[in-house]
């Protein structure tokens, strides 16, 4: 009697499953860098927020501020009191506040400021191949002494 046997042999077997097995190792490695994307992202974002929020303290401004609440005279906007003030939630966010206040010079040299507000925060997870200890995101305006509200 003469049978004739269909189906894989074990050596074809055994490269199909090390085929998948290599195929599923690149899945889980592109997850793991889905996820730190999009954490990096999620971050970022609210980092943003802090930052515009600080801009914009910063740029609801008068020249007179008595009986005025929350806002900040031009010759004052150097004071450092003025970083951070009113966003208590920051503190524990793991967010950190850098701002810089330099005139500008030149022909409005004492009407005009520049404004930098920087948000920072630490990495998640350690990278021995990047140099920066962490991520950053820096706003930058000009506000001048004349209001359109004065």
């Amino acid at each position: 009697m003469i049978s004739k046997q269909r189906g894989f042999s074990l050596f074809e077997v055994m490269i199909s499953f090390a085929i998948i097995g290599l195929a599923s190792l690149g899945l889980i490695k592109l997850q793991a860098t889905v996820e730190q994307k999009a954490d990096y992202a999620m971050q970022s974002i609210e980092a943003l927020h802090y930052a515009e929020r600080q801009m914009e303290l910063y740029r609801t401004r008068v020249e007179d501020v008595s009986g005025a609440s929350g806002l900040i005279a031009f010759d004052q906007l150097g004071n450092t009191a003025h970083c951070g003030a009113g966003m208590a939630d920051m503190v524990s966010s793991g967010y950190n506040l850098v701002c810089k206040v330099d005139d500008v010079t030149g022909s409005l040299s004492g009407d005009l400021k520049e404004l930098t507000v920087t948000v920072w925060w630490e990495k998640r997870v350690a990278d021995s191949a990047e140099h920066a200890p962490s991520y950053a995101v820096s706003l930058t305006s000009y506000v001048s002494k004349y209001s359109e509200f004065d």
